[in-house]
């Protein structure tokens, strides 16, 4: 064999070592949900970059090879442990939020089931107050279940779709129409078009995350109108909410739909919740093959939507 035949050999090898390094470490962030997928990039990155400066030194310099191949490697350990530790430190913060909120509904149920029982205790009537009383901390305990069982479920792949044909507009007008029952002062506007648009979904599910985008409106803006509008583009179709908020500053949009790196789960950005409905809407709608965004200035409000592709929907 030639001296370049070898040499052509050896940088074959080297970029295929350090392009299966690659996707081993692609591989693992996803399996285990562990690391963002930019930490594995960056040491994929240095790996592959050493192998390719590796594949230009004389065939002579293997301990050169071998420092370059070797220094990437520690690098690339460096970066993934970083990463986990910083993941690690979040699940911490999120775990001690999930058990100081199940706590407080818990507490208020207590609280109020012996008050009942007094009254039972001394054939008293049962005060009707205090049974609607219970339905508030009894209603909150059930949606922080309901999100981490969805958030559990779709950690581990088992969250399933129930498909069926569903005209968007008027899932979006029964939605809305849920909501102005709960926040009957606030102003909420459709925009959609007239004729029906069926597409193939888990309506209840499209609906959990319709529903989050209006909570977060009517939670995060005071005053104004709350836009709700449907929308046929070349290959999606677009729901959108749009509220007069505060809006998101642009350093915490990155992280809105990702588990453990909220920014809310500062303590002193919490509000109440688990901070999970946002990571679960970004689920329900990758199993829909759609996309989910927000647009947003700092004092101009906020604008979260979702795209679901048309394929061969009757639009």
């Amino acid at each position: 064999m030639s001296t370049d035949e070898e040499k052509n050999k050896s940088e074959v090898l080297l970029k295929d070592a350090a392009e299966k390094a690659a996707v081993l470490l692609k591989v693992a962030a996803d399996k285990a949900a562990i690391l963002p997928l930019d930490a594995a990039k960056k040491a994929a990155i240095l790996l592959r970059d050493a192998a390719e400066k590796a594949a230009l030194l004389p065939r002579d310099s293997v301990e050169k090879m071998t420092f370059l191949l070797n220094d990437a490697t520690k690098n690339a350990i460096i970066i993934l442990k970083e990463e986990a530790e910083s993941v690690a430190a979040s699940k911490i913060k999120f775990l001690d939020i999930a058990a100081h909120e199940l706590r407080n509904p818990i507490a208020s149920i207590s609280l109020l089931l012996r008050v009942a029982e007094k009254q039972i205790e001394k054939a008293e009537t049962l005060d009707a107050d205090i049974l609607a009383r219970l339905r508030l901390p009894v209603d909150r305990l059930v949606r922080l279940v309901v999100d981490l069982l969805d958030m559990s479920k779709l950690e581990r792949g088992q969250l399933s779709l129930v498909p069926v044909k569903t005209d968007m507009g008027s899932l979006i007008s029964q939605c809305v129409e849920d909501f102005r029952m709960q926040a009957p002062n606030r102003n909420f506007v459709i925009f959609k078009p007239d004729l029906p648009i069926e597409m193939d979904v888990d309506p209840l599910r499209i609906h959990q995350v319709l529903a989050n985008f209006l909570d977060n409106a009517v939670k995060y803006s005071i005053e104004g109108a709350i836009d709700i509008s449907l929308a046929v583009m070349p290959s999606a179709v677009r729901v959108s909410v749009t509220d007069r908020g505060p809006g998101i500053p642009e350093e915490k949009k990155q992280s809105l739909f990702t588990i453990f790196s909220r920014g809310n789960l500062d303590s002193t950005d919490h509000d109440g919740g688990l901070g999970l409905g946002l990571s679960i809407c970004k689920g329900i709608i990758d199993l829909h093959n759609g996309s989910i965004g927000v647009e947003s200035e700092a004092g101009k409000g906020s604008t979260f939507y979702f795209e679901l592709p048309i394929m061969n929907e009757k639009v």
